[in-house]
């Protein structure tokens, strides 16, 4: 079973990260190894929320499946420079529209990927990577769990 879905991972690395993905009309190409996964902070003393940590994990899990490429997670104050960004539970500048109730919502720009929800609702934030893995990058879930 996993032999079968490293083979359709390898398939979409072809289709999705050597090409792009197809967002909006426009054509987004993002090197795997140029980027990095990032964790809202929570306060000055912590580098990150950890309520936001499992969607974090999910998204580098489901990156690594898909290119072979482990993405590194950091935290709001430890964004390194030059590198494309995966945004957990941070919405891009421009969004500023209400939330409907239980509703999520993922961007991508050419600069970053955002995957977010309500305030202080880490599940917004976990439904908003599996939206996107499953609309962007073709992952479906059979059954619950990794094997």
């Amino acid at each position: 079973m996993k032999q079968k879905i490293n083979v359709l991972s390898c398939l979409i690395v072809v289709l999705v990260w050597s090409i792009g993905a197809d967002l909006s009309g426009g054509t987004i190409s993002v090197k795997p190894e140029n980027a990095v996964i990032v964790l809202p902070a929570k306060s000055r003393k912590a580098s990150f929320d950890k309520n936001y940590l499992g969607a974090a994990k999910e998204l580098q899990k489901h990156l690594v499946l898909i290119t072979g490429t482990d993405i590194p997670i950091v935290g709001n104050n430890e964004v390194p420079a030059g590198k494309y960004h995966f945004y957990i539970q941070r919405r891009p500048s421009d969004d500023k529209k209400e939330f409907a109730s239980q509703e999520i919502r993922w961007a991508v720009t050419p600069e970053a990927a955002y995957f977010y929800g309500q305030e202080d609702n880490s599940l917004g934030a976990y439904f908003a990577v599996y939206d996107f893995l499953e609309r962007q990058l073709g992952v479906l879930w059979i059954r619950p769990g990794d094997d």
